[in-house]
């Protein structure tokens, strides 16, 4: 491995580091690649490279990568990592853009994800296992207080971060088809889910309910005939779930595989230092 840089002296500073360039050369066993790098303005700038690592890694970035040059600081960093022809993609746009980001990001998520096991617990857990402790009645009640309050916060965050997507100039050239599509049919899902609260009212008796419980535990069980339990429910269910089901076979193809990578090492990581700058 062979490390060459050097500085740019100027006028004012003709003996500082405030700018250069230089380039890392990774050769020997496992390492392959050429990196080019440039600094400046306390900005450290990684050009587009693609470099063979240990043990059959490989990574990759399409554009110039920047890394604020600061005792404490935080980057995103959009490349690919690959391991034996399997591929991981980070493509955060929060470098790009911040504004509202943690705001729209925050209500998104916890919204989203109060909907996910709600209805994970919702419509799989057989009517047995809760009649003891409430009604069919009462838990739809609460399926529309909880479920509506999240329905919110995830449609306040979606329709933040897909206005954000599309009126930023920076974010809207590095998205991808996929990335707009999804989370345009993810606002319309979770407008749909608030617009079942209106047919749900006038069955409180949790009914319908039930229908959809049995619908989806005939298919995730393998019981067969899931269909007949959606026969006579409001529209409005009917294109939730075609959306839902989409929303499934898309999945794989687009940003919502990130739900996989759930960051575990935090919680067993050493504990880090952060002082303030001053």
């Amino acid at each position: 491995m062979t490390l060459q840089a050097h500085n740019d002296p100027d006028a004012t500073n003709p003996a500082g580091l405030e700018q250069g360039r230089g380039m890392l050369l990774l050769q020997g066993d496992s390492l392959g690649g050429q990196l080019d790098f440039h600094w400046q303005d306390r900005v450290l700038v990684l050009e587009p490279a693609s470099l063979t690592l240990p043990q059959n890694l490989t990574a990759q970035w399409q554009e110039p990568l920047q890394i604020p040059m600061a005792r404490s600081g935080r980057a995103d960093l959009p490349l690919r990592l690959g391991y034996d022809g399997l591929n991981v993609k980070t493509g955060s746009s929060q470098m790009l853009s911040s504004r509202h980001m943690r705001l729209a990001s925050n209500c998104f998520h916890v919204g989203i994800l109060v909907i996910f096991f709600g209805h994970l617990v919702g419509l799989l857990t057989p009517h047995w296992a809760y009649e003891w402790i409430i009604s069919p009645g009462n838990k739809q009640i609460m399926a529309i207080l909880v479920g509506g309050i999240a329905g919110i916060f995830c449609f306040i965050g979606g329709a933040m971060l897909l206005w954000r997507r599309l009126s930023n100039p920076r974010v809207r050239a590095t998205s991808s088809a996929m990335d707009t599509f999804i989370i345009f049919l993810l606002v319309v899902q979770v407008t749909l889910g608030l617009g079942t609260i209106i047919p749900a009212m006038d069955h409180l008796d949790g009914g319908v309910m039930l229908q959809l419980a049995n619908w989806a535990q005939s298919i995730v069980f393998f019981k067969g005939n899931a269909a007949v339990h959606l026969q006579g429910i409001n529209w409005v269910y009917k294109i939730h779930i075609l959306i839902g089901l989409t929303l499934f076979l898309l999945f794989p193809f687009s940003r919502l595989v990130h739900v996989w990578s759930v960051p575990l090492g935090y919680l067993f990581r050493r504990y880090q230092i952060v002082r303030r700058r001053g």
